[in-house]
């Protein structure tokens, strides 16, 4: 499952009392802030990245040069503006702070996404297209050994190979937004309500912003 605090810092970094110093105020402040604004860069990663091809378009280093981070991933900044005014209400920090942390979390996790954008990586964000992908490799392996041409003899001859037992169905994906609202519940040790509240603001915000898409 992805978490996008994975992909803040390095794994022997300490983001949180990086971003904390940098703009002044207490780790737990930090902390607060990131968890609050995980769920909207979720949430337009989901938009603006549907599928691995858009995922590798967006984070690809030499797009990002000639392109703002918040427009990177929000499209607009009055809509990052927007967003970063409800994240703020909801980690109970200024306006101001978060205006102001929001441009270097998203250089940070473009930068760190960008780099990351391998196979392994893609098939954390898009488990379904990776099982495709696993699917029509296995698939097309069974034909280049034989399997294919096996099974074709074995119906002309009228022998009966059984059905296969079908596959368990997967249980249902939690959204990237769904796990970085998990991971924001045991940060911040908010009810249920209040973190319910914050993601719909957060997709009415999106909503209006971007057409309703």
């Amino acid at each position: 499952m992805v978490n996008l605090f994975d992909f803040l810092a390095p794994k022997a970094a300490d983001p949180f009392a990086d971003f904390a110093s940098r703009f002044g105020i207490s780790q737990d402040q930090a902390t607060r802030a990131m968890a609050a604004m995980m769920p909207a860069f979720a949430m337009a990663m989901q938009r603006r990245a549907p599928t691995p091809a858009d995922f590798v378009a967006m984070f690809d280093p030499s797009a990002q040069s000639r392109q703002d981070p918040l427009q990177l991933f929000f499209g607009s900044r009055e809509l990052a503006e927007r967003v970063a005014d409800q994240t703020a209400a909801f980690a109970g920090l200024s306006s101001s702070i978060m205006h102001r942390m929001m441009p270097a979390v998203a250089a940070a996790l473009a930068t760190s996404l960008g780099k990351a954008a391998d196979e392994t990586t893609l098939g954390r964000f898009y488990p379904s297209a990776a099982r495709r992908a696993r699917d029509e490799r296995t698939a097309r392996a069974a034909e280049e050994s034989g399997e294919a041409l096996g099974g074709m003899i074995s119906a002309m001859l009228g022998i009966s190979r059984g059905k296969p037992e079908p596959e368990p169905e997967p249980e249902p994906e939690k959204s990237a937004v769904d796990r970085n609202m998990e991971a924001l519940a045991e940060i911040m040790h908010t009810g249920r309500e209040a973190q319910e509240e914050h993601l719909r603001n957060l997709q009415d915000i999106f909503s209006k912003m971007m057409g309703g898409r």
